[in-house]
């Protein structure tokens, strides 16, 4: 896959519903591509059991990868207002991250 701005390394799925389609879009990079792009899991604050009032939109689990240093591919099953994508944006570049597409199945704004 060809982006603009270069292979991505990482694939970002946002919880809950993003992650089935970060993970097939991770599998054909390596399968079709044969990009090595490891996947990785934001998890927004609104999904949180016990959500604090912090203005730091999320966190990264990076069980599989890391999103330092790395060009990233943001993914999610359907955005309305686009406030997640922009904590993701906001969170993977705080943690040295460089997004460099957002892909969603579903716009709905």
């Amino acid at each position: 896959m060809a982006l603009t701005h270069g292979e991505a390394d990482v694939v970002l799925g946002i919880a809950v519903s993003g992650i089935p389609f970060a993970t097939t879009m991770a599998e054909f990079l390596e399968d079709m591509a044969g990009i090595d792009a490891s996947l990785a899991i934001f998890h927004p604050n609104k999904h949180r059991k016990d959500q604090d009032k912090t203005d730091d939109g999320g966190t990264i689990s990076t069980n599989f990868g890391t999103v330092e240093g790395k060009r990233i591919v943001v993914v999610d099953d359907v955005t309305t207002s686009g406030d997640t994508i922009k904590d993701v944006i906001k969170v993977v570049k705080d943690h040295g991250g460089n997004p460099i597409v957002v892909t969603v199945l579903i716009d709905k704004s």
